[in-house]
């Protein structure tokens, strides 16, 4: 078993807070509350403890120490299911987290799935992620119209990588200190892009466990499907370890 300064920290990714079982596409990715409350006290007692942004990112970069078995939670798109059903499960058992932003559609919707045939949904507004911070979540960034990055020009990047960041700071959530790829899509110029701009750390929708030595441009990250009962999370992020 890793020392205490070597341990890692299970992120994991949701998305919707609800159920679209409905939907033969969102629905996957979709966790009903029922679900997310179940998954978190499994997890919890377990022996998982779940950590803020500040801790993993202390920890990565050697300054702290990871308690066994951390778990840091994250949710992409800031979907307003989040603020109405997440964030009340999350402030009731104290537990901070990340909430990826995409700058350029707050208070609008997730258009680039309706354009795929797919539910169109209300993402949350600038009072409402100033809400899920005020709940213990860290606003990070998706960039700036959720596109795959690695399709973007190098002269529209900085928009995505660099304007975006500055635009949710103008909103007086904080200036991110992280960034979720968009799709998870990356490679090495988007990375050396990222890297370039400031970003303390970029996650990916690869499975694994972040430790300590990875490309601070590439964290993995443990996909939550709504096929995940609390028991099978359990031992998907063990397995991840």
């Amino acid at each position: 078993m890793p020392g205490p300064a070597r341990r890692g920290v299970a992120v994991l990714c949701y998305h919707q807070v609800e159920d679209l079982s409905h939907d033969p596409v969102l629905g996957a990715f979709a966790v009903p509350p029922a679900l997310l409350a179940g998954q978190l006290d499994a997890l919890r007692d377990a022996g998982h403890a779940f950590v803020s942004l500040d801790d993993a990112l202390d920890a990565l970069d050697g300054r702290a120490r990871l308690p066994r078995r951390a778990v840091l939670v994250t949710f992409d798109d800031a979907y307003e299911s989040l603020r109405e059903h997440g964030l009340p499960l999350l402030r009731e058992r104290g537990i901070p987290g990340v909430v990826f932003a995409i700058s350029g559609r707050v208070g609008a919707s997730n258009d680039w799935s309706a354009a795929e045939g797919r539910s169109e949904l209300p993402l949350m507004d600038a009072a409402g992620l100033a809400e899920a911070a005020e709940a213990g979540l860290r606003i990070g960034c998706h960039a700036a119209t959720h596109r795959p990055l690695t399709a973007v020009p190098d002269a529209e990047l900085d928009a995505e990588l660099v304007r975006s960041r500055d635009e949710l700071e103008a909103l007086g959530l904080g200036r991110p200190r992280v960034l979720a790829y968009p799709y998870g899509d990356n490679d090495e110029r988007v990375r050396r892009a990222v890297a370039v701009a400031g970003y303390e750390a970029a996650f990916t929708v690869e499975a694994g466990v972040a430790r300590a030595g990875m490309d601070r441009t590439a964290l993995p990250r443990i996909g939550v499907r709504s096929e995940d009962s609390p028991e099978r999370l359990v031992r998907r992020v063990r397995s991840a370890a």
